[in-house]
């Protein structure tokens, strides 16, 4: 999964026990109708109609699929709304190698639309925030999860958690492109799609991408605000369709140790599947990743620099023995915990 050492080092603290979790369906702040919904289809210059963020779309004309994934979070499903947080340009997207899909300016009967009433404004590149109608109180293990997806190639953009009094959290968030190819990019399956930019008739199936990030070392603050921003592919359409954030409960990670002689030390995971858990450490908290080739890929840590793998255990409550862990140890390491079966992340640690 990352690099690997013989020699476990593992951390120590005593958690409380354990909260029940939540998961709160953030109401994002939409600002386009970009999912054809039933009645939506065919009539690309409708004034306050439907719109590709590009050329295609996601389309809930018989309702949102059902999904594992998908069917934990809440979309949309309502037609003649906003329905999605739109990144991007309309007016410069590069739908088909050729050009952009810039909006007629008046109707002329073609797959293109004009520029709708509800959209002040084509370029939808800048931060795109939502402010929560109740602030949440990250409490325990906490984390976000993020359903999106990217036309034109895919890329990645930035997340952006505010919490109250002033403190931040920054995550990146890659995606693949929304047409392929499924050749194993991280996403949670293929989802009925239309074509014909703003015609929105039915065609191939196109891809939405799960990121999660993991919010447990922010435990105790209270998150007020969320937004995505800095977009990398600049020829693309990016749609943030539905978000969650999950507090409490799940993953713990607690532990033992020595320090600051340290020696023997134990750590301990409670709340994952049964399954296996693997627990890795770094030097820093920050964002990292899982590469695609690696179990749970696509998955966020909340660790930094390129987190080492310190051994994997069975069970709930999964457990880790290690002899003759570092003094060194001592204040410099943060580790975490990921269930491998269900990819869900524990509570970030520091070895004290």
């Amino acid at each position: 999964m990352f690099r690997t050492m013989c020699v476990a080092i593992v951390t120590v603290a005593i958690a409380a026990p354990a909260l029940a979790q939540t998961t709160h369906h953030i109401t994002l702040n939409c600002n386009f109708n970009g999912i054809v919904h039933p009645g939506e289809a065919g009539i690309p210059d409708d004034p306050s109609g439907f719109r590709s963020i590009s050329d295609r779309a996601l389309d809930f004309t018989f309702g949102v699929p059902s999904n594992p994934v998908l069917d934990n979070y809440v979309c949309v499903d309502q037609p003649g709304v906003m329905d999605i947080v739109y990144l991007g340009n309309r007016n410069t997207v590069d739908y088909n190698g050729s050009g952009g899909a810039a909006f007629d300016l008046v109707p002329d009967g073609d797959e293109i639309g004009i520029q709708p009433t509800w959209l002040a404004d084509p370029n939808q590149m800048g931060e795109q925030t939502t402010t929560l109608d109740t602030p949440i109180l990250l409490e325990g293990p906490s984390s976000a999860g993020v359903i999106f997806q990217i036309s034109n190639g895919g890329g990645s953009f930035d997340v952006v958690f505010r919490f109250q009094g002033g403190g931040s959290h920054t995550a990146t968030l890659t995606g693949p492109d929304w047409y392929g190819p499924f050749n194993g990019q991280p996403n949670i399956g293929q989802f009925v799609g239309t074509g014909n930019v703003d015609l929105g008739l039915p065609n191939a199936d196109l891809l939405l991408t799960e990121g999660t990030v993991d919010l447990s070392a922010f435990a105790g603050e209270t998150l007020t605000e969320i937004a995505v921003r800095n977009q990398t592919n600049l020829f693309a359409g990016y749609a943030i369709v539905a978000m969650n954030v999950t507090t409490g409960g799940g993953l713990t990670l607690t532990g033992q140790t020595s320090c600051p002689g340290a020696g023997p030390a134990q750590l301990v995971a409670t709340g994952g599947s049964g399954g296996r858990v693997a627990f890795v450490y770094s030097t820093r908290q920050g964002s990292f990743r899982i590469p695609n080739n690696q179990p749970c890929a696509g998955t966020t840590l909340g660790l930094g620099g390129t987190p080492t793998v310190a051994g994997t255990a069975n069970g709930n409550p999964a457990v880790l023995n290690a002899n003759n862990v570092p003094g060194s140890a001592c204040g410099h390491i943060f580790l975490q915990a990921i269930d491998l079966n269900t990819c869900t992340t524990s509570n970030v640690i520091r070895f004290q």
